[in-house]
C-alpha cells in the first residue's frame, strides 16, 4: 500500500494536487506536464495507481478547489484522509452536491497540547539527538 502526502497550506488548485500525487507516484516532476489538462492528469493518478493509496491532504481546507476531494474520493483503491484544523472550514464552501460525500468521513479529533507538552516535546527531541 502506497501513501501520499500533500501539503495544501498555500492553497493547492485541483492541479496542483494531482500533479503531486503523479510525482509521489514516481510519474516525474510537474515541470514534465506544463500543458497537460487537469482532467488528463486525473486520469494519469488513476492510471498509476497500483493497489491501494492513503492520500493524506494536510492542511485540506486551504484547497482552492473542493471538487478535488470528491474525485480522489471516488477513486477505487484511493483513501482520502484530509488533515484539518477545524472541519467546518473544510466544507465552508463546497457545493452541496460534494457535500453529502464528503461529511461521511469521520473526524479524529486531536486535543490542543498543553503548555508542559509544548515545552517538554522539544526536550525530549534534544535527548533523543543527544543519544544518537
Amino acid at each position: 500500500m502506497e501513501t501520499a502526502y500533500i501539503d495544501c497550506y498555500n492553497g493547492k488548485s485541483r492541479r496542483e494536487v494531482y500533479q503531486d500525487l503523479l510525482e509521489t507516484l514516481g510519474e516525474g516532476p510537474a515541470e514534465t506536464r506544463p500543458a497537460t489538462a487537469t482532467d488528463q492528469l486525473r486520469r494519469q493518478t488513476l492510471d498509476a495507481i497500483d493497489g491501494h493509496l492513503i492520500v493524506v491532504l494536510d492542511e485540506a481546507d486551504q484547497i482552492g478547489e473542493k471538487a478535488v476531494l470528491k474525485e480522489l474520493y471516488e477513486m477505487t483503491g484511493v483513501a482520502l484522509l484530509p488533515i484539518v484544523t477545524k472541519s467546518h472550514q473544510l466544507f465552508a464552501d463546497v457545493e452541496d452536491r460534494l457535500d453529502s460525500p464528503l461529511t461521511v468521513l469521520t473526524p479524529i479529533p486531536f486535543r490542543a497540547y498543553d503548555e508542559d507538552t509544548l515545552v517538554e516535546s522539544p526536550r525530549a527531541a534534544a535527548r533523543n539527538r543527544g543519544a544518537a
